[in-house]
């Protein structure tokens, strides 16, 4: 997964280098145990697609309100938000592969040795090929997911991260109980007020 690998080291966004714990996963597993192979793969397009959905979603999406949701709901999710948002998006070729990621985790699901709850899954030749499968179109998808996102909003003044001193500032004077974060409830939920105070603030500066 070089490529996707490289493109998680140039960036400075959070949630994009915490893909990280998924390529190290699928690197250091590849050739002995597919059944983690492949369902790791479903995780990294799991996270990706968790993020986008409530990044670009201004509010519609929280983490608490996609808590129930699976596997294909999650994507279904981020593939309409970055087509809203995107001329370039191609839903229909992103949903086509896709789909051989999740019938390869169905597969897994029936056969594999994670879904029996053994301890140590087993070699397998015949999934190895397959998950090596699974490993090629999931960095593919999670690619071209990301490099949307990244088109989007690559001006970087609409990051929730790029504005830590900001942030900061409104954590301070609304102070949330169980370090909740009041500056991101509001990026999140609220975009349009989020970026109001934002605005007044650098007025201020």
């Amino acid at each position: 997964m070089k490529d996707l690998i490289k493109l998680i080291s140039n960036s400075e966004l959070d949630f994009i280098k915490h893909l990280y714990v998924y390529t190290t996963n699928i690197e250091n597993n590849k050739d002995e145990y597919p059944d983690v192979v492949i369902e790791s793969c479903r995780s990294l397009i799991e996270c990706i697609s968790r993020n986008i959905a409530i990044k670009l979603s201004n509010g519609k999406y929280t983490n608490n309100s996609l808590k129930s949701s699976d596997f294909s709901e999650l994507v279904k999710k981020c593939f309409e938000v970055l087509d809203e948002k995107s001329d370039n998006f191609n839903i229909e070729l992103v949903k086509r592969s896709n789909s051989i990621v999740h019938y390869l985790n169905e597969r897994r699901n029936l056969s594999g040795d994670i879904s029996h709850g053994k301890y140590v899954p087993k070699e397998n030749t015949h999934f190895i090929q397959e998950s090596n499968l699974a490993i090629r179109v999931t960095e593919s998808i999670a690619i071209y997911l990301l490099e949307n996102y990244l088109e989007i909003f690559k001006d970087d003044s609409l990051e929730y991260e790029s504005h830590k001193d900001f942030n900061e500032h409104i954590d301070e004077i609304y102070d949330l109980p169980n370090s909740l974060s009041y500056s991101e409830a509001l990026f999140y939920q609220d975009y349009d007020a989020y970026i109001d105070e934002l605005d007044k603030y650098r007025e201020l500066e």
